[in-house]
């Protein structure tokens, strides 16, 4: 396996700081090398610590915990700076988080946030990984077209985070590859302001060493409004394989599974912008960025299902309700009377046991003074089944040897 890469990042031209990160691990023996880049959030010093930790911690743990497992590893790697990177913040900064690997000629990706990967093959380009994000759910489940996503004003809310919650689930893809592949990896700040056709045509007409620099200036053309990362990783040579190689099975039938989630996050509640006329309401809780504008709501591991959104995006039938009170007579004057005794009882109850305010005997424990709750759709549940990791038998792979000090690239500024 035969493969070269160009990365940078920039600042953009709108941050004051680049909370943006990338890096490239060095190759292992058995001939894996890992591609990261984090874009981070958490206000203005909060998200550059978030993502460079996140990238230090998965290039230190990779080369310790590959053996047969490819997806394990990645995701183990993933779940190391999601500890780390709470650890420093105690839910209080996070970071997306894209990682690539190829093996024996197949390409393992894992994503956590709304930092991308993409395949480039024959002319053509396909994003592999799942963003998740806010508007990724609704266009999931048909309540919003691409294009209404991609000019959405609350399309920088992500519904996952490495480090906003104390454990996370991280999706894994794995994809055959060929000569001549192409595989991107980017921030928001790139693919978020420039167009998938404009990229295409300028990976498929430049050369190589011309295509990230180019990627880079296109973003900031439009006004740079984020912090800008993009690794190019191209596939020049495939592995010699025999035939029905056992080891090339285990790697294309490896279960692409992920970890369970804890259910003791860190929490604010924070203001979004007011949801669509008609929709059920709900107080979002997370983590709000005012440096990069990116949200994390409380719900951040969860999943959105068809049934679930149209549910919730059904409009309130407020009219109708009242229609079909007027029908049916409405309450009756013994009706009225009834509960005029019951609420005159309950008020001479809680009068004679001096009982405290009601405001006090339902107390809203999450709340604090300074927090702000705007109504939003609830468009996410907060509880998802988990999978479970399967045990593998396969051959293991060549162990890598410690002492190998992975690099990190530090964010380089642009006047």
């Amino acid at each position: 396996m035969k493969l070269r890469h160009s990365a940078q990042t920039d600042i953009g031209r709108s941050r004051e700081v680049n909370q943006d990160a990338y890096g490239v691990g060095d190759p292992l023996p058995n001939g894996i090398q890992l591609f990261v880049v984090c874009d981070g959030m958490g206000g203005h010093l909060a998200g550059e610590v978030a993502s460079q930790t996140a990238v230090q911690t998965m290039l230190a743990t990779f080369p310790n915990v590959v053996q047969t497992d490819i997806p394990k590893a990645l995701t183990t790697s993933i779940v190391s700076a999601n500890q780390a990177v709470f650890d420093r913040g105690r839910g209080n900064m996070g970071t997306t988080s894209v990682a690539l690997l190829v093996f024996k000629n197949v390409a393992f990706l894992a994503n956590v946030g709304d930092s991308r990967a993409y395949l480039i093959r024959n002319n053509s380009m396909r994003q592999i990984t799942v963003d998740h994000s806010f508007v990724e759910e609704q266009v999931r489940a048909g309540l919003m077209t691409r294009e209404q996503a991609s000019q959405s004003k609350i399309k920088n809310i992500i519904t996952r985070a490495v480090g906003h919650q104390r454990e996370v689930q991280v999706d894994v893809f794995r994809e055959p590859v060929q000569v001549g592949d192409r595989f991107l990896i980017s921030s928001d700040g790139l693919h978020g302001f420039v167009d998938e056709a404009t990229i295409l045509r300028t990976i498929n007409t430049l050369p190589f060493d011309q295509i990230v620099p180019k990627l880079i200036d296109l973003a900031n053309g439009v006004g740079g409004y984020d912090n800008i990362t993009a690794l190019l990783v191209e596939v020049d040579e495939l592995d010699e394989l025999e035939a029905n190689d056992p080891l090339l099975e285990t790697l294309l039938n490896q279960p692409l599974t992920t970890p369970a989630r804890s259910a003791d996050p860190i929490t604010e509640e924070f203001e979004l912008p007011a949801g669509p006329t008609g929709t059920k309401p709900m107080a979002v809780v997370g983590m709000h960025d005012d440096e990069t504008l990116q949200h994390v709501p409380l719900t951040a591991s969860g999943r959105l299902t068809p049934a679930m959104a149209e549910a919730h995006a059904r409009p309130v039938a407020s009219a109708p309700r009242a229609a079909a009170k007027a029908e049916s007579g409405g309450l009756s004057g013994w009706g009225i009377l009834g509960s005029l005794v019951v609420l005159a009882a309950l008020l001479g109850v809680l009068y004679f046991f001096k009982l405290p305010p009601m405001s006090l005997l339902f107390p809203d424990t999450t709340a604090t003074p300074s927090q702000n709750v705007v109504a939003v759709p609830s468009l996410m549940p907060t509880t998802q089944p988990t999978t479970t990791l399967a045990p593998l038998t396969a051959a293991p792979l060549a162990t890598a040897t410690t002492g190998i000090t992975p690099t990190l690239q530090q964010p380089t500024a642009t006047p």
